[in-house]
């Protein structure tokens, strides 16, 4: 008689016991996981966020650097400029020489597409509290030929003349863009400047040689009657760029000569925030910072002549302010990181403190060195679903460099 074999194997209990084991560490590792992964691409978005701000302050830096190139004229050409000279021991003291010292912003205002701008290296405008940002506008040639300008050889010209007669149209070309500006000293003279100089295109150049006076056709009639005009070549490209952040959160950049539609400098951006040092005593040493203005046209025109160089260690309080004292601009970037945080189990956002913060900082200045102290840019708070981002700053100080060499 046969007995029958006992099977072995797992009972349906081990069997749910296993399950609910496996069931438990795989939620384990799932939550482990996407914690992990969370934290990841926390981590990415803030690294995301910061390198936007690097690439957009670069191209900041890079624009003010270059602003005001082109733009430099003599409007009055008895003026005397003093250099230093340097005794050691003793320091500097200045010197009166000649030839007289090329002026970096014109200040006069020009119409293109129907708006009207200054010309000036940098104009900025104050966005208002809290987030708003501000606006930047650079201007600067592109000519490597004429690096000064071309001197007109009639007398004066009336306004709504399309034609210019030139001493030399040695590195002109059709298609240039020109300015045509007011150098009379009695014309320029203190802050009152002729309220119009003119920006247009050279449309025509006659076969005479280049050295002989010639006249160049422009595609605008002078908005303005010169009597002692003079001509800046700014080239084929030159750049009127406004600098601005939209309500997408992005730094763009718009060139207002042509008209084209603005273009994307960095995503991630909530505030761009603009500081400018100002030389009072005209001594090419920044006296103060400042924040800027809330309309362009509050900034005043240079004086003709151009006061002598002198020490001066502060600022004349609550003066106006010219275009050709702003020697540095003082740039921050608030930049916000495009992962949107998960809220707390009250559906809170707590990942960013509410605040206050500052995109520039205030800085203290040393009275011993001379440093001049830079008040904050403003305190702004988060709220909301702000709170679920992160954010940085990204900031620098960006010397003007063509005003700084003109001044020398």
């Amino acid at each position: 008689m046969r007995r029958g074999h006992r099977q072995s194997g797992f009972s349906l209990l081990e069997l749910m016991v296993a399950t609910v084991i496996g069931l438990v560490a795989s939620l384990a590792v799932f939550q482990t996981v996407s914690v992990s992964e969370e934290r990841r691409r926390s981590t990415a978005s803030g690294s995301e966020g910061l390198q936007d701000g690097v690439f957009g302050l670069a191209s900041l830096e890079r624009a003010v650097m270059n602003a005001g190139y082109n733009l430099m004229v003599i409007s009055d050409t008895a003026y005397t400029s003093p250099v230093r000279l340097v005794t050691p021991g003793v320091g500097y003291i200045l010197s009166g020489t000649n030839p007289p010292r090329p002026e970096f912003n014109v200040g006069c205002s020009f119409t293109v597409a129907g708006n009207t701008y200054r010309a000036a290296g940098v104009v900025a405008t104050d966005g208002g509290g809290a987030l708003a940002s501000d606006t930047l506008i650079l201007f600067s040639g592109s000519s490597s030929l004429v690096p000064l300008p071309a001197v007109a050889e009639t007398g004066a010209l009336a306004m709504g003349s399309n034609t210019v007669r030139l001493r030399s149209t040695y590195g002109f070309t059709v298609g240039d863009w020109v300015l045509v500006y007011e150098q009379n000293g009695a014309v320029n003279a203190g802050t009152t400047r002729p309220s119009a100089c003119t920006l247009a295109q050279v449309q025509a150049l006659p076969n005479a040689p280049a050295i002989s006076p010639a006249d160049i056709t422009l595609s605008v009639p002078t908005a303005a009657m010169y009597v002692e005009p003079v001509v800046i070549n700014l080239g084929r490209t030159p750049a009127l760029e406004e600098y601005r952040v939209d309500a997408n959160a992005r730094l763009q950049v718009r060139n207002l000569i042509t008209g084209a539609p603005a273009q994307v400098v960095a995503d991630n951006v909530l505030s761009l925030q603009v500081q400018l040092g100002i030389d009072v005593g005209n001594d090419d040493v920044i006296d103060e910072w400042i924040n800027p203005p809330a309309a362009a046209a509050t900034w005043l025109n240079p004086p003709n002549p151009l006061p002598a160089n002198q020490i001066t260690a502060l600022p004349v309080a609550a003066a106006p302010r010219g275009l050709h004292q702003i020697k540095a601009v003082r740039l921050g970037l608030l930049m916000r990181s495009p992962q949107f945080e998960r809220p707390d189990s009250s559906g809170n956002c707590t990942t960013t403190p509410a605040g206050p913060y500052e995109t520039l900082p205030a800085v203290a200045g040393v009275a011993a060195s001379g440093l001049a102290a830079i008040p904050s840019s403003g305190a702004y708070t988060l709220a909301g679903d702000q709170r679920c981002f992160r954010y940085n700053t990204v900031s620098a100080v960006v010397g003007v460099r063509n005003a700084i060499m003109s001044e020398m």
